[in-house]
């Protein structure tokens, strides 16, 4: 497993979501929430959000924001939010209405890192379950309705509490999940905001 990179694990169903786009009700084992994530539903409009699409972010001031795009396809891949020493690699996907999906994923990515020669520890967190694994990176599965944000800290951010700047940041994100029937374990899709000027691209093979 390459430091900071997507896990093949994330693409864990490939049942399509055929649950009425309608019924938002939540599963009572999804992620505890009370400060987010968001979901879309439970956000004023009126609040200040960069639209990446089915994530939107909040400004705030010391982290900077940037996209990674395959080379081959052009798309972006996912959102890392940096501050000078500690950084995280936000990506939301499409989970069933009817259970979480981490719990099942932290299982593949465990035996991934296992297979890679990698040792992981896990840890219980504000979210549930936490994975430390020993490349250096520290994975976090938040489950809300119908999607799952997976964070990957580096740096100060490996360990819990070592860059509460960021850890806030992830709290007022807010995950647009939409009305189509997307894949269990698809990617929702992340786009460059029209008209933003302060976030860099990077590339990613």
């Amino acid at each position: 497993m390459t430091k900071g990179q997507p896990t093949p694990g994330a693409e864990a169903e490939s049942q399509p979501d055929d649950e009425s786009a309608s019924n938002k009700t939540a599963p009572a084992q999804l992620s505890n929430r009370p400060n987010g994530p968001w979901d879309e539903s439970e956000v004023d409009s009126s609040v200040e959000l960069i639209d990446f699409g089915s994530i939107r972010l909040r400004p705030k001031a010391g982290v900077e924001v940037r996209v990674e795009v395959h080379q081959e396809s052009g798309q972006v891949s996912r959102l890392v939010a940096a501050t000078n020493e500690a950084s995280v690699f936000l990506q939301p996907f499409a989970t069933p209405k009817s259970r979480p999906m981490w719990p099942e994923l932290s299982k593949k990515i465990i035996q991934q890192a296992k297979d890679a020669g990698q040792t992981t520890q896990e840890l219980d967190g504000e979210f549930g379950v936490e994975l430390l694994i020993s490349d250096g990176t520290r994975w976090v599965g938040i489950d809300g309705p119908r999607w799952l944000l997976r964070c990957i800290y580096t740096g100060p951010a490996q360990k819990q509490g070592g860059a509460p700047l960021l850890e806030s940041f992830v709290r007022e994100s807010v995950v647009v999940r939409g009305d189509l029937p997307w894949p269990p374990g698809d990617g929702l899709p992340i786009k460059m905001p029209e008209g933003t000027t302060n976030v860099a691209n990077t590339t990613a093979s």
